[in-house]
């Protein structure tokens, strides 16, 4: 938290550092989250950093993949975003080819049970590690006669 006094936008009051709610849009759906703090105002207004920002789009891609049994492509497409990565990144993660992210995302293809949860998982990861640990699975080699792989594999 920094110590710098801060202004409401809205109303021009003195704002607080507290715990405010966070409404996220993904897809159709609004994920209200109140789990980290901002700086809020009594008028409801808030203002929120970016890594924060980051935290809670994570944590909200995260929440409808795993409460929703059939998303569309956009909760995907959001969900891979907020973890920085292009299409043909997702797809090396999940053990899929590039085109198969895309005809998801474009609904021309079913996203099935077992992706939403892998990509649950990974934007877990990117929660909790940040970005740099999704990026050190895609630079890791996988190990020969150890684990199966660094990745997440989507079953069939």
């Amino acid at each position: 938290m920094d110590n710098k006094q801060h202004v409401c936008p809205s109303c021009g009051a003195t704002m607080r550092w507290k715990s405010c709610e966070i409404t996220t849009v993904v897809g159709k759906y609004n994920v209200r989250d109140n789990s980290g703090p901002a700086w809020c105002c009594e008028c409801g207004e808030s203002l929120v950093s970016m890594e924060a920002l980051s935290g809670y789009e994570k944590r909200a891609a995260r929440t409808v993949l795993i409460d929703i049994q059939q998303v569309e492509g956009n909760v995907l497409k959001f969900a891979r975003k907020a973890m920085s990565l292009t299409q043909a990144q997702l797809a090396t993660l999940l053990g899929v080819a590039a085109e198969t992210v895309s005809r998801w995302e474009n609904n021309k293809d079913t996203i099935g049970r077992s992706t939403q949860l892998a990509v649950a998982t990974l934007l877990d990861l990117s929660y909790r590690e940040g970005d740099d640990g999704i990026q050190a699975m895609l630079s890791a080699e996988p190990q020969v006669n150890g684990p199966e792989s660094l990745r997440v594999k989507v079953a069939s």
